[in-house]
């Protein structure tokens, strides 16, 4: 479903910045349950677990930046 055009503009292209845009929208959020998106199910099936999946998607990250030192190799500036 993700490669559908229906959906996606260009979907048979990789574009990593494919989500980046959408995720002003707030139906966009990681526990959505809008059309397109069927991670979660739909309808009477939809996971009744998705917002904790999501609380601890966000527990990792945060205590990943906390406990590593997160930046750029030597010598480099910035996004090549």
């Amino acid at each position: 479903m993700s490669r559908d055009t229906t959906y996606y503009p260009d979907g048979h292209t990789f574009n990593p910045y494919r989500f980046l845009s959408s995720a002003e929208v707030p139906s966009n959020d990681f526990t959505g349950i809008e059309p397109g998106n069927l991670a979660w199910g739909s309808g009477r099936l939809t996971c009744p677990g998705r917002w904790y999946a999501g609380a601890m998607n966000k527990l990792i990250v945060a205590g990943l930046l906390v406990r590593c030192e997160v930046g750029f190799p030597e010598g480099q500036r910035g996004r090549r």
